[in-house]
């Protein structure tokens, strides 16, 4: 699944992200929007002169939610945030704006030699037992969310009930790129060159956890 994002400018104008409270999707106080498509590539094929690998498109101009910017801006932000889940004609169902993170790490306790507060008393080196704190909870996370029916992700097409079974197993990857070069000329951008990757998307994490420090 290939999403393309572009930004468009409602005020040039304006240093303003919004220049009143944000009500809707298509609300003319918010100034800088961003749109995308989605495209399903079933196959690999030879990349386009615009560096599009050949796929089906399947929705264009779906609206992101505006960042959830604080009361005076966006005063209904789950209202903008719901608006912006898109059901996709095919069956999918996307997403791509801010949402709470959803990855739980106690990071405080986990870097304070592998602590879990849960279970101290099995931790040689004891303290009062506690409740494992997520630092993560109430911060917002630029995500792309997107349903697949199970149909569409099976070789062959079926929905598998044994966990157990090859069609019941999945891989799964993504990254995030930009085209190399960017030359703008006033409010207009054009953009050249081979698509490189700029996340951490689809790599793996390596850190002090499952890679000895020296290495």
């Amino acid at each position: 699944y290939q999403f393309r994002f572009r930004t468009t400018l409602q005020n040039e104008d304006t240093f303003l992200y919004n220049t009143g409270p944000i009500g809707s999707l298509t609300d003319p106080n918010w100034n800088k929007r961003q749109l995308y498509s989605v495209s399903v590539i079933r196959s690999r094929g030879r990349d386009s002169d615009d560096g599009d690998v050949a796929g089906r498109l399947l929705g264009k101009n779906l609206a992101c939610p505006p960042c959830n910017i604080g009361p005076r801006s966006t005063p209904n932000y789950d209202t903008l945030a719901a608006a912006a889940v898109h059901q996709l004609p095919s069956g999918e169902t996307v997403f791509a704006g801010q949402r709470n993170d959803g990855f739980f790490v106690d990071l405080g306790a986990i870097f304070d030699l592998g602590d879990i507060r849960e279970l101290q008393g099995l931790h040689l080196i004891q303290s009062a037992p506690g409740t494992s704190v997520d630092p993560l909870k109430t911060l917002n996370i630029h995500t792309i969310a997107i349903k697949v029916p199970i149909r569409k992700l099976t070789r062959d097409g079926s929905v598998p009930t044994n966990v157990a079974s090859a069609k019941s197993v999945l891989g799964i990857w993504a990254g995030a790129s930009r085209r190399k070069v960017q030359v703008r000329d006033g409010h207009s951008v054009r953009e050249s060159g081979p698509w490189v990757q700029v996340s951490r998307l689809g790599n793996p994490l390596f850190n002090e956890v499952i890679v000895p420090i020296g290495d």
